[in-house]
């Protein structure tokens, strides 16, 4: 697809008012990923992780969302700094308004995303050494007892039925 498509695309009649649209839409959904990503730290932090895999499926879905809409606002965004000047003033601030929230929300939800980043490497290290813990304490037992089992224990009972 060439420059000069897309610039056509851009400026059909009304191109201003549905990139206004679109980009309010995208607003309000970046919006509602900036709830979740609050909601997400108070769930790694009470650790209830069922709750948290269902808030990162919504999540994900309102992500697909946000890149179809970015898909089609991008004739008109690739075009901004020229075609911008000939938007009428409605259109024109909605969009300017709409995307300005957006880079700042693009922005608080990227360094909350880092920080829950964070927590979720401390809680793996930590339950990593809890599980290093338990296996010296397996071999330590083993030693008193004078057996040595490096083997986790197999079960005894096995569900055949399925």
């Amino acid at each position: 697809m060439t420059d000069d498509t897309r610039d056509d695309h851009a400026l059909e009649p009304g191109w201003h008012r549905r990139a206004a649209g679109d980009a309010t839409r995208m607003r309000d959904l970046y919006r509602r990923l900036d709830e979740l990503a609050r909601g997400q730290a108070e769930l790694l932090e009470a650790a209830r992780t069922e709750e948290l895999l269902g808030l990162l499926s919504e999540r994900s879905g309102i992500i697909d969302q946000i890149k179809e809409i970015a898909a089609s606002l991008q004739p008109a965004l690739e075009g901004w700094d020229r075609l911008g000047a000939s938007v009428p003033e409605p259109a024109r601030g909605t969009l300017d308004g709409a995307l300005g929230e957006i880079r700042s929300l693009t922005a608080a939800i990227l360094e909350r995303d880092r920080e829950h980043t964070e927590v979720l490497v401390e809680q793996k290290n930590k339950i990593a050494g809890e599980l290093t813990s338990v296996d010296k304490g397996r071999a330590a037992i083993g030693a008193y007892s004078g057996q040595v089992n490096t083997r986790p224990q197999t079960p005894h009972f096995q569900d055949r039925q399925g």
